[in-house]
């Protein structure tokens, strides 16, 4: 069960990695062409814009489909920016200030800029507070390669953008800014929660959603805890993000415990509280392309269900037959590989290094459509694992034996497990071309010079009452004796 658990983020990471040979789809997985064929419906049905359906093509053969797609909060009339009125020296001044944040608008000395009249610290919040809503536009800016995918449900107060992979690092550091600044607030604002706290807080993910979050707030506020919710980016799951003081861990602890007894008590399933780190709490916004489909509002959802009734089309029946399962060295798409100089070809002995893995059998593997196996020269605590795509693994069957041919890219760094079961950190990983050399290759040339200067070993057998001289007679006749 252990196992199970640690390859979860494994297959999450890769899970939308799996490259198809197919002339029409080349490097489309199954879920890039659901996404197609669901805007392609909206599309037609005049829900979404030609335009806005052609953009994402456009965007998923620039990107020969690595992407990812997240959620981020968005609300046209977000307006952070307010005006305050303050007595200052008998007289009123007009001050304006980020309700989320705490920031102020400060004139050239860096002293807090004041107005004398309302209007013109009006003027300054609306201008603010429209910067705030164009602040997805300086995506741009940065030269992070995206595309804002059609808006499935205004109402939701969420669009999904869809991020080349290439530019994730980028992409971080703006997305933190981003959700902080929509911070929903709670017992303390974000900034007035780090100054008390001289920045002790924890973010944690509790399972509480909507009504019962409401209840949640009262019994925070009567034990005094301090702390501020995050955005919601995954609406439905259950979950809550927030920031709490590292203070008050312990009665957040001692009010889960309660709840905990509520829950047991109504014969339902306790629940754990996760404690996240912000990139943590930023993946719960990434979506599947299923997971986009599913934000759509129930007109959308009617327009397509016309379509769910009719087969599958051509194409998503030849990209799925394409995607399932290893196939054989026979099928055009091993052919495929092997003339492409772009991949190299790993020979992997099913009983040595499948077998004999601590995560290969694991069902969680299997069920996602992925390949696992032992790297060889890598054992017991230092055993590392090399997780692929099905779809670049083919099978070849000999004398009741099997092995694999699996086709990694030489330039890229496919992902490898340590021996606990986690993903080795990117910037550890070595690249196909380098992990054929470095493991592969020594296994390969051994096994020639094996071939090539074979040894007889009779000390192999089960040492009982054998008369070995005549057995090794025996066998040595049999093998030197003419072939008929």
């Amino acid at each position: 069960m252990g196992n199970e658990n640690d390859t979860s983020q494994v297959i999450f990471s890769i899970q939308k990695a799996a490259l198809l040979m197919d002339p029409f789809f080349k490097v489309a997985a199954v879920g890039t062409v659901f996404l197609v064929t669901y805007l392609a419906r909206m599309a037609k049905e005049g829900k979404i814009s030609r335009g806005e359906f052609n953009n994402v093509q456009e965007f998923i053969k620039a990107t020969e489909g690595k992407y990812t797609i997240v959620n981020v909060p968005y609300n046209k009339d977000y307006s952070p920016w307010t005006v305050q009125e303050r007595e200052v020296e008998g007289k009123i001044k007009y001050f304006v200030r980020n309700q989320n944040t705490g920031e102020v608008v400060r004139d050239k000395k860096g002293n807090e800029k004041q107005w004398n009249k309302a209007k013109g610290a009006e003027r300054e919040m609306a201008e603010l507070n429209n910067r705030e809503n164009l602040a997805i536009d300086h995506l741009k800016e940065l030269g992070i390669r995206h595309v804002i995918l059609p808006d499935l449900n205004a109402d939701d107060g969420m669009v999904q953008i869809a991020l080349f992979n290439d530019d994730k690092q980028k992409f971080v550091g703006w997305q933190e800014r981003y959700l902080i600044n929509r911070m929903q607030g709670g017992e303390q604002e974000l900034r007035d929660l780090r100054n008390l706290t001289n920045g002790n807080t924890t973010i944690i993910s509790i399972p509480v959603e909507g009504a019962e979050l409401d209840r949640l707030k009262e019994d925070f506020r009567e034990l005094k805890i301090n702390y501020a919710v995050l955005p919601d980016l995954n609406i439905g799951d259950g979950e809550t993000q927030m920031v709490v003081a590292n203070s008050d861990i312990g009665q957040v602890e001692f009010w889960h415990k309660m709840h905990n007894q509520d829950l047991i008590k109504q014969g339902e399933e306790p629940q754990d509280i996760q404690i996240m780190t912000m990139a943590d709490y930023a993946n719960t916004g990434n979506l599947s392309e299923e997971q986009y489909a599913d934000t759509a509002s129930k007109e959308l959802v009617r327009a397509n269900a016309k379509y769910e009734e009719k087969m599958p089309g051509e194409a998503e029946n030849a990209v799925k037959k394409e995607e399932s399962g290893i196939r054989s060295i026979s099928s055009e798409a091993y052919e495929t590989y092997t003339a492409d100089n772009g991949y190299v070809q790993l020979s992997i002995d099913k009983e040595t290094l499948v077998n004999n893995s601590r995560y290969a059998g694991s069902q969680a593997i299997s069920d996602k459509g992925l390949f696992a196996c032992r790297i060889p020269g890598t054992y017991a605590e230092n055993e590392m694992t090399l997780v692929v795509p099905q779809s670049q693994v083919f099978a070849l069957e000999y004398n009741g034996g099997t092995s694999y041919r699996v086709f990694l890219k030489k330039g890229d760094k496919p992902t490898v497990m340590d021996p606990s079961g986690q993903p080795i950190a990117d910037a550890q990983r070595i690249t196909g071309e380098e992990i054929q050399k470095q493991y592969f290759d020594p296994v390969e040339q051994q096994r020639k010079k094996e071939k090539k200067n074979p040894t007889k070993n009779f000390n192999n057998f089960d040492r009982r009452d054998y008369d070995f001289a005549s057995l090794e007679k025996s066998i040595l006749e049999k093998e030197l004796s003419p072939k008929l």
